[in-house]
């Protein structure tokens, strides 16, 4: 007969109680992992405006990017971006109303954060590719809804 440190007064060994205690918890979690995944596929892609200099044909909206650093836009007639936050986005390399445009919402508020501006970039995207096709009447229909940059 085993010693009574080899088991427990059921008769079974301590390891088998870990894999009773601790497998349930790993198939948990390998569930939740699997359905977090599979929900991510599912899930709605966020469309992206990507601008690439050596595509011939322009993204949705936007024009194409010529090869030769193009002219910087004015980008405080964006409504919520003001003279200070047009030159701090001009000074990290954003000059356009496409580079706006494509630029990541959280690499926005990231530039902002650290240049001490609280400000709300939500919209500033869309109305940037408003800009950029050359859209004036749609783009001053959308500030119209707009307060301060943000939807009223």
């Amino acid at each position: 007969m085993w010693s009574k440190s080899k088991t427990d007064t059921c008769g079974m060994r301590w390891w088998n109680w870990i894999l009773i205690m601790v497998g349930p918890l790993i198939m948990a979690l390998l569930l939740w992992l699997w359905l977090r995944r599979r929900t991510a596929e599912q899930a709605p892609s966020t469309v992206r405006i990507e601008i690439s200099s050596r595509s011939r044909r322009p993204a949705k909206g936007i024009p194409a990017a010529e090869p030769a650093s193009p002219a910087p836009d004015d980008l405080s007639r964006i409504e919520g971006i003001g003279p200070k936050i047009s030159n701090l986005f001009q000074a990290v390399g954003i000059t356009t109303f496409a580079q706006l445009a494509t630029t990541e919402m959280n690499r926005l508020k990231e530039i902002l954060r650290e240049a001490g501006i609280r400000a709300n970039p939500s919209t500033w995207p869309e109305q940037a590719i408003l800009a950029a096709a050359g859209d004036w009447d749609a783009l001053e229909a959308l500030q119209a809804e707009l307060k301060g940059g943000r939807r009223v």
